[in-house]
């Protein structure tokens, strides 16, 4: 067996049964995100996506060993679970001043 995000921070006997809208959304961000055959390593190392949203970067590369996937892929994946996780970078916006 794969084994599970929820395992790093919750005993996977104590993982609540999850809810079909919570699976579903799950697979809608994987399947954006993450190609096949990754996906279902993906899926499989997930109760749903709050699983991803606080796990650490660590836990990705112990469960998905993501620093073996191709680079773009993997670039993909970790601007989307940064996004996720609510770390990513701001954005740099250049402001004109008039009359300066």
């Amino acid at each position: 067996l794969l084994p599970r995000l929820t395992s790093v921070c919750v005993p996977s006997d104590r993982v609540p049964t999850e809810t079909m809208d919570a699976a579903e959304e799950l697979d809608a961000w994987l399947k954006k995100h993450v190609a096949e055959p990754r996906r279902t390593l993906a899926r499989g190392a997930a109760s749903n996506l709050s699983d991803y949203a606080t796990c650490e970067e660590a836990d990705l590369e112990d469960v998905l060993q993501i620093s073996t996937w191709p680079p773009l892929a993997r670039s993909r994946f970790l601007r989307a679970w940064r996004k996720l996780k609510g770390d990513e970078a701001p954005a740099t916006v250049a402001v004109a001043t008039p009359g300066r």
